[in-house]
């Protein structure tokens, strides 16, 4: 018995066990069926969620195009069969009542699918999801607990939803971008109508849009917040990093989305190009085909000179000159007035600090040359230098991590673009001093 119970439940294995995976997910008219039932349950058209076998089969006959009295045609043993398939996890049957009913999965298909299908129509819930967020988080600033509620109550409760809905409005925005495309392409419809059409199709699209750069603002704005939280709390730590990757993964998926917008506009191009074309190449046709009807040809000596009809006037290129009155000033007779200049006054005490900070700051990169120079010079006379331990020689004494840093770096840049030494880093060992929270690797320099 111990056996079984700590036996983990394998999913994949169970799904693939004979009559299991078929069973779940039904065919397409068994499928039909159970939502129609489902659709007729929720109207309250089944007293108590109860219904008879002839209204299944009702059902299938609608969808078949068939009639269930007297008709020869109807499948009514292959429809049983069907039925007591549903019978494993869709419906349950009340042999004393003779009547069906919904089972608890049967019940959360249809939920599902059609909460599923309808997210692609309605307008999301990202930025009311949003806002009650926003305000309980702030509500809980300053106070451990209280952000440990937030993430373990608030959170969670909106958490599922705001993905949901983050994945409405992805299937919304690629369903109108598709649309739009067929639109575009559709080349049998009316021009004026096809204009109508896809004037609705942008408007559906910019109202799309709109929810799309909430929802971006709207999740930045709280994982900023996240990020300006103060705590040493351990628990709260953990939460603000895990929420901020679900955060990260929310507008991943939004940035995914608007990428679809940008196909947008290749198609607008294609639809006017597509409106264009056909209305000059019959204009271009209808010029050529009047040109060559009745222009003449007429001989002048020996050359042969085309005349055009009168309709058809010649291009003489004739430039307008533009009647512009020009004032000019004389300067001689009208100086300009010289501008005052305007003094600022010095400020002593900042320029003082400014030199004070331009000396330290030349005075200390003298010391991280004086440093690098003293360093060579040892490697040139020791034949090598263990410069991860004089990174903590210059730190200990200049008490500088950025000085020992420029100096360690200044040597090993000093030291590779000469074909003499050879650097070789011990990834085994590692260099410190006591009281340091710094560690290095060990590096050598050699003379080869």
């Amino acid at each position: 018995m111990k056996d079984n119970e700590n036996t983990e439940f394998d999913f994949l294995k169970a799904i693939n066990r004979p009559d299991t995976y078929e069973l779940l997910y039904p065919e397409k008219l068994e499928g039909t069926v159970i939502i129609a039932l489902y659709e007729r349950l929720i109207t309250g058209k089944y007293q108590n969620g109860f219904f008879d076998e002839e209204e299944i089969h009702a059902i299938f006959s609608t969808f078949k195009n068939t009639s269930i009295k007297g008709d020869k045609y109807y499948p009514k043993e292959r429809n049983k069969q069907r039925i007591r398939r549903l019978l494993k996890y869709f419906l349950n049957y009340d042999e004393e009542k003779r009547l069906y009913s919904f089972q608890d999965y049967g019940l959360s298909f249809c939920k599902i699918a059609k909460k599923t299908l309808k997210g692609t129509f309605d307008p999301t819930e990202i930025e009311i999801i949003c806002n009650n967020l926003k305000r309980d988080l702030e509500e809980a600033f300053g106070s451990d607990e209280q952000l440990l509620n937030w993430f373990r109550v608030n959170l969670d409760v909106y958490k599922t939803r705001l993905a949901q809905q983050t994945e409405f409005l992805h299937r919304q925005i690629d369903f109108a971008v598709e649309k739009l495309k067929k639109d575009v392409l559709n080349k049998e419809t009316d021009p004026i109508d096809l204009l109508r059409t896809v004037r609705d199709d942008l408007t559906d699209i910019q109202k799309k849009n709109g929810e799309l750069r909430i929802a971006f603002e709207d999740t930045n704005k709280i994982s900023n917040m996240l990020i300006k939280i103060e705590t040493n709390n351990g628990q709260v730590i953990d939460f603000i990093e895990n929420t901020s990757q679900f955060f990260s993964g929310v507008q991943s998926k939004l940035r995914s989305t608007d990428r679809r917008l940008d196909r947008i506009q290749p198609k607008i191009k294609q639809l006017f190009a597509t409106l264009r074309s056909p209305e000059l190449s019959a204009n271009m046709d209808a010029f050529i085909h009047f040109v060559l009807k009745y222009s003449k040809v007429k001989r002048k000596g020996n050359d042969k000179l085309v005349e055009f009809p009168k309709e058809v006037r010649p291009f003489l290129p004739h430039l307008r000159r533009p009647k512009l009155l020009v004032f000019k000033r004389d300067t001689s007779l009208f100086p300009t007035a010289s501008k005052k200049r305007k003094r600022y006054p010095v400020n002593e005490e900042l320029q003082r600090k400014n030199k004070a900070t331009l000396k330290e700051t030349i005075k200390g990169l003298r010391r991280i040359d004086g440093w690098i120079n003293q360093l060579l010079a040892q490697l040139d006379k020791d034949g090598h230098l263990d410069i991860s331990q004089s990174f903590f020689d210059v730190l200990e004494t200049d008490r500088d991590f950025d000085r020992a840093a420029h100096v360690m770096y200044g040597v090993i840049e000093k030291v590779y673009q000469q074909k003499k030494y050879n650097v070789t880093i011990f990834k085994t060992e590692t260099v410190t001093i006591e009281n340091s929270k710094s560690r290095l690797w060990k590096t050598i320099i050699k003379i080869k």
